[in-house]
């Protein structure tokens, strides 16, 4: 396993949704709510043959929308995950 692609692939695939999904909280917040769609897999949903890094980082950003859903949900923020099959 290749760190630097390990790196390169978690950074795009999970860490771009957290940051937009901590820059845009506080903006829905103010705004009384909001929605978010955020691009799985369904390797992030049942595994993969796209590579370890691919694999853990989908199931990553399953995880994060999740609980982006479920700790804002009061706030009438709403978090969906679309998981596309090639």
């Amino acid at each position: 396993m290749d760190e630097d692609l390990w790196d390169a692939v978690v950074d795009v695939n999970l860490n771009g949704p957290m940051r937009i999904f901590k820059r845009s909280l506080t903006e829905m917040l103010n705004n009384g709510g909001g929605s978010f769609v955020t691009i799985a897999s369904v390797g992030g949903l049942n595994g993969a043959r796209s590579g370890p890094a691919y694999t853990a980082s989908k199931h990553g950003v399953v995880g994060l929308a999740k609980n982006i859903a479920f700790m804002y949900a009061k706030k009438n923020i709403r978090s969906n995950i679309i998981a596309p099959v090639v």
